[in-house]
């Protein structure tokens, strides 16, 4: 299967995860104000991109961590350390995307009253997708594929654009016919899960989350 093969979930099965929502406007829990860049002065990395033509830009995870990017006169950058140790050089990426080496994303649909699919989506730093198959998927047991490193980013900033860590560890009540789904994401020793059951009061930021991951994963090759 193409790392690059992801179809949408077809409407069939978007309509069997997602029967029991009710399409709530819902206000996101207020956040504390942005935490101030931390000082750079003397990183070596930092003033490597300094010295060498470039302009320091900081940039934060989902987490809320900071990260350091040069950014270089014809529009491409690197992350700091990348460029100084050689690894990016100017000219060759047009978005610097550090992945940190715990990255993992997860996604779990479980048992409702209607046949709703049952499965766990596990993707690592890498772009290895682990899926396991529990019930009512075409496809049972454990499978598994590759997704590139920019696709990866995108679930990244996602995650950081919905303000995942931000939000409640669990959405519930509402309609008794549908089901949970929960969600994870660690990165940088921290780890954020959310359990949200699909009858809920939820942001729909969260929802669209859980389905660009499915999107991404492709698991519609493994459910459909």
């Amino acid at each position: 299967m193409s790392m690059f093969r992801k179809p949408a979930l077809s409407l069939t099965l978007l309509m069997a995860l997602f029967m029991a929502g009710c399409g709530y406007v819902f206000q996101l829990p207020s956040s504390d104000a942005l935490r101030t860049p931390p000082a750079m002065t003397n990183d070596p990395a930092a003033i490597f991109c300094e010295e060498h033509d470039g302009r320091l830009d900081m940039r934060q995870y989902p987490d809320q961590s900071w990260y350091g990017v040069c950014l270089f006169a014809d529009a491409s950058e690197c992350e700091i350390t990348a460029f100084r140790e050689g690894r990016c050089q100017p000219g060759r990426q047009k978005i610097a995307h550090p992945i940190p080496p715990d990255t993992l994303i997860t996604l779990e649909r479980t048992v409702c009253l209607t046949p709703c699919p049952v499965y766990r989506l596990h993707i690592a730093a890498r772009g290895l997708v682990t899926y396991e198959g529990v019930v009512n998927v075409r496809i049972e047991g454990v499978q598994h594929d590759q997704i590139s490193q920019d696709d990866l980013w995108r679930l990244l900033e996602a995650f950081r654009q919905a303000r995942y860590f931000y939000m409640f560890d669990s959405y519930s009540g509402g309609a008794t016919c549908g089901t949970n789904v929960y969600t994870s994401l660690t990165i940088n020793g921290r780890t954020k899960k959310i359990k949200r059951y699909t009858g809920s009061v939820s942001p729909p930021e969260l929802v669209e989350l859980e389905m660009l991951i499915d999107e991404i994963a492709n698991s519609s090759q493994w459910i459909e």
